[in-house]
């Protein structure tokens, strides 16, 4: 019987990663779902989320990934994903200061100012949604940043 995990996340772009480990947590479609060894036969699509794992001498990481599909097999970890990127070399001022400029303009995108041209109302959506959504992104990653100071 294994005592390892074998994780290979793959990017469109790349191989990322491929590590020995002990156990995962990643956001699951239908929420966060955690895999340990010899865990059962598992497919599912994946949200942006941070995703943890422990490597075999027991240190914690932590990365952001845009998105994907996850297979598990045989204590083999397969994930393919959009990005991914690690929380832990993120720096915690330019998060703080993305997150403040993001704020900024989601304040500015949900307001429709009189003498908008029709072309400008219809692209506010998407660009909200799009501002929502990065900003979800960083305070995930200022929430790690945060967790993995406070554990120093």
């Amino acid at each position: 019987m294994s005592q390892t995990i074998q994780l290979e996340v793959v990017t469109y772009a790349d191989e990322a990663l491929q590590v020995a480990i002990k156990e995962i947590y990643i956001p699951a479609f239908n929420g966060q779902a955690g895999i340990l060894q010899n865990h059962k036969p598992y497919v599912s699509l994946l949200k942006s989320g941070e995703m943890a794992y422990t490597d075999m001498s027991g240190k914690k990481f932590h990365l952001y990934i845009r998105g994907g599909v996850i297979e598990v097999i045989d204590n083999k970890v397969s994930i393919i994903c959009d990005s991914v990127e690690k929380i832990e070399a993120a720096n915690k001022k330019q998060v703080e200061d993305k997150l403040v400029e993001l704020d900024k303009k989601i304040k500015v995108l949900g307001k429709i100012e009189p003498g908008m041209s029709q072309e400008e109302i219809k692209k506010v959506p998407y660009e909200l949604e799009k501002a929502l959504e990065e900003q979800r992104e960083f305070q995930i990653k200022m929430k790690v940043i945060r967790d993995i100071e406070a554990k120093k």
